[in-house]
């Protein structure tokens, strides 16, 4: 069997059995927990809304409509927003704000309370958070302007509700409305100026919504999370549930979040299924991950390693115990082995090779020698006659460089009654697939000079016996022609002298 063959079946054993041992162990104890957690959590939070809103109804219905609706109300507005007014008035202005005003804030538990005219001047004010402030809500009339602009109820400009971080820490929720007669209930006369009221939620505050709601509510002003999707639900580690409220500011801008966690008590029974399951799952995969090491350590691991050592040492004797196993590596082995015999024959044969290719370049060498010794010089036409190559020694005798004689033809520089008697010649030769020895022919030099010349050839022949040039020597004849001219000339006129 192949070793990839028998790693796969053990993986997959081994995770499918995994698979099937935690989903049987995990899968019914978690659809239980869920569903429990789910419906838990909707319940709680619920709950907590609806307290949350019983909690602050007080706020509502003071600001919204039973100060912000009344007589007394726009009539304190309208006789003390000047500032100069007599003894009379002001012992009168301070009576109704002991026992209209003041009183809200032990009653119900207000941190503050304030009454604005229409330009947002602070005509009286009182808070509980801060004794060393001033008697205004910390915000400037453009911010409060801008609150009811943004209408965080939802009820057009006559209505707000935003949440204020003070210097001391705390969270403070205001509530704002628009004053109006009692019979202006429906706020359709122009406002008279403006009544706010606030609640702290501080530790205090929390801790009795937590234990209205069995839970435990902090206040967060970490800005990474302002962006979380209002309601989602999360739970969290040790059976918490956990859920979230954001604050918007006056601009309409998250400023804060709550964090209510619910604990549940069942929880740890399940939790502890959990990590039973886990363990459990924990030490299978610790075991997969044993027998997966050690079968790739025996299978794979060892015979890459003598192969790589091998082939790095160039040495077969590593992989010889292996390459008597009936596997791919032993295989590999095998093959490796075949490879370096294979080396070595090529090593052998590469070196003949360039013995020999010494011993012929040397042998050209001699013929070189010799030829240019001897004042010839040697050539090599295709078959289309045009030279391929030759040696230096045609420049002494036509005066033409190597570079220009190459690509040409011997007719380019025989003379014109010469050319035809050396074409058959060719003709010939190509068509028997001889050579031919010593055809002589005048040929004209660079200088426009006529000479001598002698060529024997031999036939060059391709795999299939055709011509497909020749090669040979030449020889510069001129001198020895001109001595044999002058010579019969000479024999000439000592026959016609006798």
């Amino acid at each position: 069997m192949r070793i990839q063959h028998r790693i796969l079946i053990l993986i997959t054993a081994l995770i499918f059995s995994g698979i099937a041992v935690v989903a049987f162990l995990r899968r019914t104890d978690n659809e239980k927990m869920n569903l429990l957690l789910e419906n838990r959590l909707l319940e709680k939070d619920s709950a907590f809304d609806k307290i949350a809103d019983l909690k602050s109804n007080s706020l509502f219905m003071i600001t919204n409509y039973e100060y912000s609706i009344w007589d007394e109300m726009v009539n304190y507005v309208h006789e003390y927003s000047d500032s100069n007014f007599s003894v009379e008035k002001l012992e009168a202005k301070k009576d109704f704000e002991t026992n209209s005003i003041d009183f809200l804030i032990p009653q119900y538990k207000f941190c503050g309370v304030w009454v604005y005219d229409l330009n947002f001047g602070c005509l009286y004010g009182i808070n509980t958070y801060d004794s060393d402030s001033t008697s205004k809500i910390p915000l400037s009339r453009f911010e409060l302007l801008k609150a009811f602009m943004v209408s965080n109820e939802g009820e057009g400009k006559y209505f707000t509700h935003f949440f204020i971080k003070l210097k001391t820490g705390d969270l403070m929720e205001v509530r704002g409305a628009t004053i109006h007669g009692t019979l202006d209930s429906d706020r359709k006369d122009p406002p008279q100026g403006y009544f706010f009221t606030a609640r702290l939620w501080n530790k205090s505050y929390l801790n009795e919504l937590g234990t209205l709601n069995l839970a435990e509510i902090s206040i967060s002003y970490d800005s990474t999370k302002y962006n979380k999707r209002i309601g989602v639900k999360e739970v969290a580690e040790y059976g918490t549930l956990v859920s979230s409220r954001n604050f918007k500011g006056y601009d309409g801008r998250v400023i804060a979040h709550s964090i209510i966690s619910y604990p549940t008590s069942y929880y740890s029974q399940l939790s502890s299924t959990n990590k039973k399951v886990n363990w459990i799952f924990i030490c299978f995969s610790a075991l997969f991950l044993i027998l997966v090491v050690i079968a790739f350590m025996f299978w794979v691991s060892r015979p890459l390693y003598s192969l790589s050592l091998s082939l790095h040492k160039s040495n077969p004797f590593f992989i010889e115990a292996l390459s008597h196993k009936k596997t791919e590596f032993g295989e590999l082995a095998r093959l490796i082995i075949s490879f370096f015999k294979q080396k070595e024959e090529l090593q052998m044969e590469i070196a003949a090779r360039e013995q020999s290719e010494s011993a012929l370049r040397d042998s050209e060498k001699r013929f070189m020698d010799v030829t240019e010794a001897a004042g010839e010089f040697v050539w090599e036409t295709d078959s289309e006659n045009k030279i391929v190559y030759i040696s230096k020694k045609i420049v002494d005798s036509t005066g033409y460089s190597i570079e220009e004689s190459l690509n040409t033809s011997f007719f380019g520089i025989i003379v014109p009654e010469e050319i035809e008697r050396v074409k058959n010649i060719l003709s010939e030769k190509t068509l028997s697939s001889t050579g031919f020895k010593d055809v002589e022919f005048r040929f004209q030099r660079k200088d426009n000079s006529i000479g001598y010349m002698r060529v024997s050839g031999t036939p060059v022949l391709n795999f299939s016996g055709s011509v497909t040039g020749f090669r040979g020597t030449g020889l510069d004849v001129t001198i020895q022609k001109q001595f044999e001219e002058e010579l019969c000339l000479a024999k000439e006129q000592a026959e016609s002298a006798n």
